[in-house]
């Protein structure tokens, strides 16, 4: 048989808030209903649907050892960094992570830190850095933490990831070494 003509914009704004509803759907014949509707379609309206980018995992779902239950077949597990529902794997958007597989709520998705963001898909809290404006007092390998940058440093408002070791002092001002937060002006001129 041919395969089901794309949806709509409308349509699929009304497959995917059915699916949203449904998905907890116990009966069999739902879920294959749901499945079908949900491989009908491709992954730039999903995409475009969700308002984030998506795709779609294969239609053919081979059985593996390792993954059937009680004649049941499940999918790879969605991997860290993204959710999936329905078929789709969707990235977690920048400013948060997930190091969990098989995560299938966007709430897997967690925030980095205050004033902190990361990358889409990111995977760990580690890989989470400071916003343009902020500096990480954090040390090397461990959770961010950061602060304004402040007087006497330089923070340029498109320059993310700052650490105190690498944070710009301005001209006028110094610090005794590169791990120190204490910046202070030269005297200069004094007698």
């Amino acid at each position: 048989p041919s395969p089901p003509p794309s949806p709509s914009p409308s349509t699929l704004a009304l497959t995917l808030t059915q699916v949203r509803l449904s998905i907890a759907a116990t009966d069999e014949a739902d879920r294959e209903a749901l499945r079908v509707r949900m491989l009908a379609m491709d992954s730039a309206a999903l995409t475009s649907a969700l308002g984030m980018n998506a795709s779609l995992a294969p239609a053919t779902l081979e059985p593996l050892m390792s993954n059937v239950t009680r004649n049941e077949t499940f999918q790879e597990p969605c991997q860290p960094g993204h959710w999936c529902t329905a078929g789709a794997i969707i990235e977690c958007t920048a400013g948060t992570w997930n190091n969990v597989s098989s995560a299938d709520l966007a709430t897997y998705c967690r925030p980095c830190p205050a004033k902190a963001t990361s990358l889409i898909a990111t995977t760990s809290i580690l890989e989470c850095y400071c916003s343009a404006g902020h500096f990480n007092v954090a040390p090397p390998k461990a959770v961010v933490h950061c602060r304004p940058c402040f007087v006497g440093t330089w923070c340029p408002p498109d320059l993310a990831g700052l650490t105190l070791s690498t944070l710009p002092i301005k001209a006028g001002y110094y610090r005794h070494s590169n791990n120190s937060d204490m910046v202070q002006r030269w005297c200069v001129g004094v007698s």
